[in-house]
């Protein structure tokens, strides 16, 4: 066992996601009664104020501790359990795991652009496929659409038929009905790894949303044209956007007043408030209920609104969060874009390490 003070940045990274999913698989209660706070400090566990646990609850909680000990050690606080040891072996064999998971020949750059779901099927797709991926990655078209102040202004036949927004990886599906082999529409990669329908022989093998007919991930076509012209329309929509053009009184008044953290606080709870209140008021909504309890901190406020349907919506109105949720609105005050940006980070992190965290960390931890 090592001191959790002891821990590099990545190791300190990997237990918050390790701690993050096993209390998340542990028991549903355990989210519904106790809060997971990570500091700059540490890692803390203390009790809901707004939904405490009962004894049998509490006693479930600290049984569980007692069998992850040999794992994660924790001490009681004034007012909070705090993670003091951690089995630095095995949080070690974790992240030789994870920093393998990188296939070979890909930069660091282009892998944290491609989307997770994406990564996951990563050995799936054929050696063309890959070197398309990269491709769509060192262009990021994504990054290039949200300087658009709208992508209406794109065409509506490059759209994916599937979410019906303009491809991040555009591919074409195979279809033998057609001469060319493959469908008219378009597709983003990301929305075709998402659709459920599956062949019940192979349930590898997806439907495509057109005909209906089976594919393999091998058969997906990377359409380097549609990808060309996609970024030749986005860079012409964004030679055509104006620059602003402020004299110094102007920018001076364009220039909002920072609050603190504060006050963004009292901000959320105001709107939350307004929100929680105008959802009791109307039809069969009065049992409804929140997650959202006094003195809570910015991070904690964010972290939560990020995966909670009222209070995501609360921080888009209040322009916090693009309506993509994909980054801080750029009218956001400084201090909440810190928050949000660092709590998406983590965010992504936590998806992208997830799916092997859940598959491997009783093999990892309870073997």
């Amino acid at each position: 066992m090592r001191n959790y003070d002891q821990a590099g940045d990545l190791e300190k990274k990997v237990i918050q996601l390790l701690i993050h999913t096993i209390f998340n698989q542990a028991r549903a209660s355990f989210n519904e009664h106790y809060r997971i706070e990570f500091r700059e400090n540490g890692v803390y566990l203390r009790e809901s104020t707004q939904n405490p646990p009962s004894q049998e609850a509490r006693n479930a909680f600290m049984l569980f501790l007692r069998q992850i000990s040999k794992y994660f050690k924790f001490a009681r606080g004034h007012s909070s359990l705090m993670l003091i040891q951690y089995n630095s072996e095995k949080v070690n064999r974790i992240i030789r795991e994870l920093v393998a998971k990188k296939p070979h020949g890909v930069s660091e750059q282009h892998w944290s652009l491609i989307p997770n779901r994406v990564k996951e099927k990563w050995k799936y797709f054929s050696d063309e496929m890959r070197d398309f991926i990269i491709k769509c990655m060192s262009i990021n078209l994504q990054e290039k659409y949200d300087k658009l102040l709208t992508t209406a202004v794109l065409s509506d036949t490059m759209r994916c038929p599937i979410n019906f927004t303009h491809p991040i990886i555009p591919v074409r599906l195979p279809n033998q009905h057609l001469t060319t082999g493959k469908t008219n529409q378009l597709f983003d990669l990301e929305a075709v790894l998402n659709i459920q329908q599956r062949d019940p022989q192979d349930i590898r093998r997806r439907a495509n949303p057109i005909t209906r007919d089976y594919f393999d991930l091998n058969e997906i076509i990377p359409d380097l044209d549609a990808l060309q012209k996609l970024e030749n329309n986005v860079q012409l929509q964004l030679s055509e956007i104006p620059a602003p053009n402020l004299n110094a009184e102007d920018a001076q008044s364009s220039q909002k007043p920072e609050i603190s953290p504060t006050d963004a606080v009292q901000i959320f709870y105001n709107a939350h408030g307004k929100a929680f209140k105008k959802e009791r008021e109307s039809c069969c909504s009065f049992f409804r209920t929140t997650k959202i309890e006094k003195d809570m901190s910015l991070n904690e406020i964010i972290c939560h609104a990020l995966n909670d349907n009222r209070s995501n919506r609360v921080i888009k109105a209040l322009h916090w969060l693009k309506e993509d949720g994909t980054a801080a609105h750029p009218d956001a005050p400084e201090c909440v874009k810190q928050e949000i940006n660092t709590a998406l980070t983590s965010k992504n992190q936590v998806q992208s390490f997830g799916s092997f965290v859940r598959a491997h960390w009783r093999s990892c931890f309870l073997l």
